[in-house]
């Protein structure tokens, strides 16, 4: 997830679309429709970065 000018964005998705913050019934703040992964090892990190086009 990115933060930049107040504005929310998806590293992990193709979707541009701005994320939204939102309040569950226990009063805990969340990303709307953030892309969440589980990390395997190193190199699985590294095959994130490159499908999104970011630098290793």
């Amino acid at each position: 997830m990115e933060i930049y000018n107040e504005a929310l964005r998806d590293l992990l998705s193709s979707n541009s679309a701005p994320l939204r913050l939102l309040d569950d019934v226990e009063r805990v703040t969340v990303v709307g429709k953030l892309t969440e992964k589980t990390l395997r090892d190193r190199n699985h990190l590294q095959e994130l970065f490159i499908v999104r086009d970011y630098p290793v």
